[in-house]
């Protein structure tokens, strides 16, 4: 079976429901990610930050990376792919 990882960005504008949906959904898919990378791209609300704490909490696969400042989508893309462990990236 094929190992992928699972990358997300996140900041301060995008909808916690939204998140919440494409985190579900990517949990849901047929072919299952042992490695999903969650970049929280500078500060967020506590909406955001429950959301991504709770499934974090829940399923093992999920791990969360925190910048200091929102730095832009092409940059904590790059920092997510440091984080992946699998050669093969989804992009969510």
């Amino acid at each position: 079976m094929l190992n992928y990882s699972v990358l997300m960005s996140v900041y301060k504008y995008d909808n916690s429901k939204f998140v919440e949906l494409a985190i579900e959904s990517v949990l849901n898919q047929t072919l299952k990610t042992k490695d999903y990378v969650i970049v929280v791209d500078g500060p967020i609300d506590g909406q955001l930050q429950d959301v991504i704490h709770r499934y974090e909490k829940e399923y093992s696969e999920i791990s969360s990376f925190y910048l200091d400042k929102n730095h832009g989508l092409s940059y904590a893309l790059n920092y997510g792919l440091t984080k992946c462990k699998y050669e093969y990236i989804a992009r969510m």
